[in-house]
């Protein structure tokens, strides 16, 4: 019986060993594609913060413009409103592109939202958007 036993133990340590090195390949594999240089990261995020200035600056000139009331913003259509609209979606598509500089997904995207940034924000915006820029394409072989 003992002998048995020992012969189940030896196929159950097999059995561990192989899940062991199973998993421990997998993690190296994901572990190899989520490494990203720290230049992707740190344009990533330069990206992401431009987006939300550009996003709450453009909710600052709605708002400021018309009045706190947003049923004011959706009657009274003008300019500012129009402008201070499109520079919301700067923020939004920035914020989208950040997301994808982390995750180092499409570069592209990622340029686009800090181009967009960029535009949409005053001057923190736009060196955030100047310093992401280079960021990325030194960092161009990670996406």
């Amino acid at each position: 019986m003992l002998g048995g036993s020992s012969e189940n133990s030896g196929s159950a340590d097999s059995h561990h060993s192989w899940i062991r090195r199973t998993l421990l390949r997998i993690s190296d594999e994901d572990n190899q594609k989520r490494r990203r240089s720290s230049f992707a990261v740190a344009a990533g995020w330069m990206i992401i913060i431009a987006g939300v200035l550009s996003f709450f600056n453009g909710l600052r000139t709605l708002l400021g413009e018309t009045s706190w009331n947003l049923l004011d913003v959706f009657v009274d259509l003008n300019r500012y409103s129009i402008c201070a609209v499109l520079v919301m979606l700067f923020g939004a598509v920035s914020i989208v592109g950040g997301i994808s500089a982390l995750r180092g997904r499409n570069l592209s995207l990622a340029l686009a939202g800090a181009a967009l940034g960029m535009i949409g924000d005053g001057v923190a915006g736009f060196w955030l958007g100047i310093g992401a820029i280079l960021f990325l394409f030194l960092s161009s072989e990670d996406f």
